[in-house]
């Protein structure tokens, strides 16, 4: 695994990486997701909600001065969003989207000083799992028994995203971090009359993660 997250930042940066500069570990936690959703067909007027979600990666972290420093991960992540509107009647219904997704970040940190840094850089992400669920009154229990569809033919497999972080260092080892992912990437198929005229996905992750030098 470390060998896999060198050579990612080797073939991607081009620069030579030596080994007494590298620093490994591993980083997890928890996120609110947004889905910004128009859907195919649909005159609705659609309110976006946060969904909890998901994340664990392992990265490897290559210093370039005593400021600057790259890094590279290997992430999955459940991501998605909720979308309320309501019928002509009034009632009111909830789909809500999961995203399954295998992801690669690469970005550039700058550190103010030895416990605090900056960072940003882009998330390309392959998305593995697309599953929609209705969850208005009628659908509330078989929902809670898994009553899902698999969207993926409405749905791309890749995206790529800008981000934004910060990581503050507790002790030697551990570090906490939060990331802003801005969804720009449309990742809707736009299939006439079905599906999604657009769907971008903007998270928030926060957690906690522990790095060991080699």
């Amino acid at each position: 695994m470390k060998k896999l997250l060198l050579l990612i930042l080797h073939l991607l940066v081009g620069i030579n990486l030596n080994a007494q500069e590298n620093t490994f570990g591993i980083r997890t936690g928890i996120g609110r997701s947004t889905l910004k959703t128009d859907y195919a067909g649909s005159d609705s007027d659609f309110v976006s909600k946060g969904k909890l979600s998901f994340h664990l990666a392992v990265f490897a972290e290559h210093k370039l001065s005593n400021h600057l420093a790259l890094q590279g991960e290997i992430s999955i992540s459940t991501t998605g969003g909720r979308n309320t509107f309501y019928d002509d009647d009034g009632s009111k219904n909830t789909n809500a989207i999961t995203l399954g997704k295998l992801s690669v970040p690469l970005m550039l940190k700058y550190y103010c000083t030895q416990q605090f840094s900056i960072n940003g850089g882009i998330i390309p992400s392959f998305i593995l799992e697309t599953m929609s669920e209705d969850r208005n009154n009628e659908k509330f229990f078989s929902t809670l028994l898994g009553d899902s569809i698999d969207i993926k033919n409405d749905v791309k497999v890749f995206e790529l995203n800008p981000f934004l972080g910060v990581e503050f260092r507790i002790s030697r080892k551990t570090f906490l971090d939060a990331r802003y992912i801005f969804g720009i990437y449309d990742i809707a198929k736009n299939n006439k009359d079905s599906g999604f005229d657009s769907l971008k996905n903007s998270y928030l992750q926060v957690g906690v993660g522990f790095k060991i030098k080699k």
